[in-house]
């Protein structure tokens, strides 16, 4: 399914979810699989495009659905990230069931330098996804 890329005056969600591995999480967290050096399934360009972005969910009920049913293998956390309107990313998006991808100002792949930003500015809590069945957010 191709991603959407929302033009700007959209109305966006500004609260993203993402499985972490650890509380705290590390800039490794908010890294795309490209980032992560993994080589990608598939060798289409759409494909190869979305496999830079940062995946993230629009609801923490997704997240956790997605949590158990990978067996919380993408990490045992969700981080719940809160971006305003001035953040320095961009998204795209949604795909199936909320599925976003971030990348940065440029709609470039998220480095370690932006995923440090992402993690220290934007993130505003992690919780055990397992245990914990609702979000206070």
């Amino acid at each position: 399914m191709p991603i959407q890329a929302l033009l700007e005056g959209d109305e966006l969600p500004r609260t993203f979810y993402r499985m972490v591995a650890t509380d705290p999480p590390t800039n490794w967290d908010f890294l795309s699989q490209a980032a992560r050096r993994q080589p990608p399934p598939r060798q289409d360009a759409e494909f190869r495009e979305a496999w830079k972005g940062l995946s993230v969910l629009d609801t923490y009920k997704v997240a956790r659905q997605n949590g158990r049913k990978f067996q919380w293998r993408h990490g045992g956390y969700i981080a719940i990230l809160s971006l305003p309107d001035d953040a320095p990313f961009t998204y795209r998006g949604p795909e199936h069931r909320g599925h976003w991808m971030i990348y940065d100002a440029k709609g470039n792949m998220l480095e370690d330098e932006g995923a440090e930003l992402l993690r220290r500015n934007y993130m505003v809590r992690v919780v055990h996804g397992p245990s914990t069945e609702e979000s206070a957010l």
